[in-house]
């Protein structure tokens, strides 16, 4: 497909086609156009030229000024483009799943006790199945321990909330709740269930920086060594939990102080081991 001529092409044409004439009445000679004509000719044909060229140089000039500045413009557009795509994409990444499975119970808790040592403002944490019946395994059971010391951590760590739901299946559980308390913190919150009704199973997780959960168990009573564990990244999954957690939170009976201990019904639950 031929190109079509543009200004430019035909300014350059023009000059061209003048120098040739010029050129040629030179050739001719006085003879066809007279002596006079000829000596004016020859003295001005550089000045004549010059300023040709000058002005087709003038005219390339602003034509590469004018493309240049078309050029860059459509550069901002393209930079502006790729701004609007990045942003697109940093906004479908906000929707993306990052899924980890744990095959066995030492991963899961060394996953847990990582990310909750590494938590920066809020912990919200479900227990209500017995730690015996969730590790199936002596270390995941010894990893327990420092889920409890990095949990008294965080409580003693300024301006950090640590939310708890329990349900006293176990003394050990009864007696670590007492001691959290013992420390007075007002950033320690704790509920309550005194029983759970029915056989249906009941699901355990932890929720840290609002950026993800932590499945920990969802069969209790019932129990199954090949249990699903996952930890999930993503803040539609996060918030589905959060709204969980929080009717779940607001059911229980909140333990205000440690002389909560003292009075019915936790009295009764921590003599039910002594009796």
């Amino acid at each position: 497909m031929n190109k079509p001529f543009n200004s430019q092409d035909i300014l350059i044409g023009l000059v061209a086609a003048l120098i040739g004439v010029l050129s040629f009445i030179h050739i001719v000679g006085a003879g066809v156009f007279g002596e006079e004509f000829k000596g004016w000719l020859e003295k001005e044909a550089p000045v004549i030229t010059l300023f040709f060229l000058a002005v087709t140089a003038s005219y390339i000039i602003l034509e590469r000024k004018k493309a240049l500045s078309k050029i860059l413009k459509r550069q901002d557009e393209l930079t502006e483009n790729v701004n609007t795509c990045m942003s697109l994409i940093h906004s479908t990444n906000n929707d993306a799943i990052d899924v980890t499975a744990f095959e066995h119970d030492n991963a899961m808790m060394d996953y847990i006790i990582n990310q909750m040592d590494a938590a920066q403002n809020k912990v919200e944490d479900v227990s209500l199945k017995p730690a015996d019946q969730i590790f199936h395994t002596n270390g995941a059971y010894q990893g327990y321990a420092r889920y409890k010391e990095i949990k008294a951590k965080l409580i003693d760590k300024p301006g950090f909330v640590y939310r708890e739901v329990v349900h006293f299946s176990t003394e050990e559980r009864y007696n670590h709740i007492k001691s959290l308390l013992k420390k007075q913190k007002a950033n320690y919150h704790v509920v309550y269930y005194d029983k759970l009704g029915g056989n249906y199973p009941y699901l355990s997780f932890i929720i840290i920086d609002d950026n993800q959960v932590i499945l920990v168990d969802h069969l209790f009573p019932k129990t199954r060594p090949s249990e699903v564990r996952l930890a999930i990244r993503n803040a539609h999954a996060v918030n589905l939990f959060q709204e969980y957690y929080d009717v779940i939170f607001e059911g229980g009976t909140k333990i205000n102080s440690l002389k909560d201990f003292d009075s019915q019904p936790l009295k009764q639950i921590g003599a039910s081991w002594t009796s």
